[in-house]
């Protein structure tokens, strides 16, 4: 019976165990109820459950719901779970990430900032499990990326330039309000700055067919994935989620 067929991990655990006379095992874990709806039977059922406080620098919820939750979390229609074009809130939050990718470039040539900048900036955009939807989201991102780099480059057209910038305003007040530091919006929305966050921006689709990721190639990136996205996966410089699920 392939179900019953204990995981390399349980396996392994074993081993170890079967190594001594006597052993104790002491499990840590953020999701405790897992440990708890074991079955009676399994030899890693816990006796008792102690919780442990978090530490001074921990970012749990009650950092990113209840303190900071507006600024953080973003609600979103249900109807951008299928939309059949690109979602007004990812665009809203493409147009946060490049203002942010923006901030970190000057940043790091700054000596007040560069000590706690990070390596690098990214996106991460998680809608689907299936690789047929990622190809989806992935033309959406580029060619809105693309529209960008070349409003940027046409420096014949100031007036749809200036459009442009005007609809990046109000993110860039949104931020604003939660980094006191930021640099000023023009510093941010230049053509000479903006062709830095151009060169330094990748997109890339992590699902089965392609789960590896050179982070050394670019200061930014923008990462589209479903499974290969989710836990066990540490997306550099994590900045912004644009990520969808239904319920239940």
């Amino acid at each position: 019976d392939e179900e019953a067929k204990p995981s390399t991990i349980f396996r392994l655990i074993q081993g170890l165990i079967n190594c001594f006379k006597k052993s104790s095992v002491v499990q840590y874990t953020a999701t405790p109820q897992a440990n708890l709806f074991l079955d009676n039977t399994n030899p890693y059922k816990p006796q008792f459950v102690q919780m442990i406080s978090a530490g001074e620098e921990y970012t749990g919820g009650d950092f990113l719901i209840k303190q900071r939750g507006e600024f953080i979390v973003k609600d979103m229609p249900f109807t951008d779970m299928n939309s059949e074009i690109m979602p007004q809130t990812l665009i809203d939050a493409f147009r946060t990430f490049l203002l942010t990718v923006s901030e970190g470039l000057l940043r790091r040539n700054e000596d007040r900032f560069a000590e706690n900048e990070p390596d690098r900036r990214s996106m991460m955009i998680n809608p689907t499990h299936l690789n047929a939807g990622h190809q989806q989201y992935f033309n959406w991102i580029k060619q809105r990326f693309d529209i960008f780099a070349e409003v940027v480059a046409d420096t014949s057209d100031e007036a749809s330039f200036n459009e442009f910038k005007e609809e990046y305003l109000p993110f860039y007040e949104d931020l604003a309000k939660e980094i006191p530091d930021i640099h000023e919006f023009d510093e941010l929305f230049n053509r000479d700055q903006l062709a830095d966050v151009i060169c330094d921006t990748t997109i890339q689709k992590v699902n089965s067919d392609q789960t590896e990721v050179d982070w050394d190639k670019s200061y930014a990136w923008i990462l589209i994935g479903g499974n290969s996205l989710s836990r066990g996966y540490t997306v550099d410089g994590l900045t912004v989620t644009w990520m969808t699920r239904p319920s239940g």
